[in-house]
């Protein structure tokens, strides 16, 4: 039977986001493993599978950026942001 190990980086401040998907039980034959930081990290971002940025507090565009330039090509970036970060992405 096959294993599979996800690493999830949670990039932004504390929040009860991060807390809930951190105590969800991985499905059968998978694991997690967690890294975090207060403010986006390229070398963490380039390892992760799953990248959540929380962009309260945080530049959204400046964060993006530096997450998207250092994720890996079948990483997925989910940002956690209020309208107006989000319109000022675009």
């Amino acid at each position: 039977m096959y294993h599979c190990q996800l690493h999830f980086y949670l990039s932004g401040g504390p929040c009860r986001t991060f807390e809930i998907i951190k105590q969800s039980a991985p499905l059968d034959s998978f694991c997690h493993e967690f890294m975090e930081s207060g403010y986006p990290e390229a070398s963490l971002a380039a390892g992760a599978d799953v990248i959540f940025a929380d962009l309260h507090n945080l530049d959204a565009k400046e964060t993006v950026r530096i997450l998207a330039a250092a994720k890996s090509e079948n990483a997925e970036l989910i940002v956690l942001a209020d309208k107006k970060q989000i319109d000022s992405l675009f």
